[in-house]
């Protein structure tokens, strides 16, 4: 650590914390882009199902 700190002239512990952050918020987001993709595929799912049920009254009448 103090060898990053005399490179980079004092800013060793604030470009820890700002990768500690980083890596946080890609967490988050990643865990956000899961759950979305997930609700996608079950609405979807849900639709394509309405859709049958819809086409097969339609050939019914």
């Amino acid at each position: 650590m103090s060898l990053l700190d005399t490179l980079t002239g004092g800013y060793a512990s604030l470009i820890k914390y700002g990768l500690i952050a980083a890596v946080i918020v890609g967490a988050f987001g990643y865990t956000y882009h899961l759950g979305s993709a997930h609700s996608t595929a079950i609405w979807s799912a849900k639709y394509d199902k309405r859709e049958a049920e819809v086409k097969a009254a339609t050939a019914a009448e």
